[in-house]
């Protein structure tokens, strides 16, 4: 329970910071907005030139850049911020301020993983998903569980 206060303490205060700024709000949407439309715009255009690719229809095909999109956008909703405020240039270890976080009472690998989060990475997960789910119903196959655990 510790550590859930926590980690909704740290995505709190991350996305303090992060909008603290009204345009980041937009330069994040706008860039999400650009990721998504070129994704869909090139596999549109080539699927309209050609039914299949090696087996692999318009619906599949969209189906893989939804989950492309879902784990990029979890990837930077807390791993990337985290990875880069830790090791990237003037990260944690790169100053030496690591060693404070090695004496906190808390468990340093958690720390390291989940102190800073980019909650406008919520936008791209949401765009993920609408792609994802657009693909899905596209395929007009029964979806099961199995098919939702892989």
């Amino acid at each position: 329970m510790r550590y859930l206060r926590l980690v909704a303490s740290f995505a709190r205060a991350s996305a303090q910071n992060e909008l603290a700024y009204r345009a980041n709000f937009w330069i994040s949407l706008l860039y999400a907005l650009l990721n998504l439309g070129t994704g869909v715009l090139g596999v549109v255009v080539l699927f309209s030139q050609v039914e299949t690719v090696q087996g692999w229809n318009l619906s599949s095909t969209l189906a893989l850049l939804g989950v492309y999109l879902t784990i990029g956008a979890l990837r930077n909703l807390f791993i990337g911020p985290s990875l880069d405020a830790l090791a990237g240039m003037d990260g944690e270890i790169w100053t030496g301020k690591f060693d404070f976080t090695l004496l906190r009472p808390v468990d340093a690998q958690f720390l390291a993983s989940f102190r800073y989060w980019r909650p406008l990475a919520l936008v791209d997960l949401a765009l993920g998903l609408g792609v994802l789910g657009t693909a899905v119903i596209r395929l007009e196959q029964s979806l099961t569980p199995g098919h939702l655990v892989t």
